[in-house]
């Protein structure tokens, strides 16, 4: 008797149920992990946030006001600004730049009204506008 080596390999249905399982497993599993994802992008982006509100800080305690449209805002935080007396920067360790949200873009910078009889200003805000994409329309904003 002459006996066929049965050879090692997946049957053709056994590869397909294996796909069906993993596209299951990819539906229930893909949007848990946006969510974790998009939540990872929002607390970075508050922890940048939050350095550069300490930065801000650490300008006004020096200069005497926070940075204006004039100095330059947000990059009087790395640049020296030439009408600027006691600036005692850079205020972010290791940048030379003003970082960006973990989306990709700029951080809005508003600064309130001057002070009356001052050239100085009373408060800032800074503004992330978080996933263009995403359809809540979330901002994070943080200030003084």
């Amino acid at each position: 008797m002459i006996y066929a080596k049965k050879k090692d390999a997946f049957t053709l249905m056994e590869i397909m149920i294996a796909i069906v399982i993993m596209g299951i497993l990819a539906t229930l599993a893909g949007p848990a992990l946006m969510r974790k994802m998009k939540q990872v992008r929002m607390n970075t982006t508050l922890s940048t946030m939050a350095s550069l509100k300490s930065a801000l800080n650490d300008y006004r305690e020096d200069t005497g006001h926070f940075p204006s449209y004039e100095e330059g805002e947000l990059e009087a935080l790395v640049k020296r600004p030439k009408t600027v007396k006691n600036w005692d920067g850079p205020y972010l360790e290791g940048k030379e730049t003003i970082p960006q949200d973990k989306w990709g873009n700029d951080f809005i910078y508003n600064i309130g009204p001057k002070i009356k009889h001052k050239n100085i200003y009373k408060y800032y805000e800074i503004i992330s506008e978080g996933d263009e994409t995403d359809t809540k329309g979330e901002e994070l904003h943080m200030g003084q």
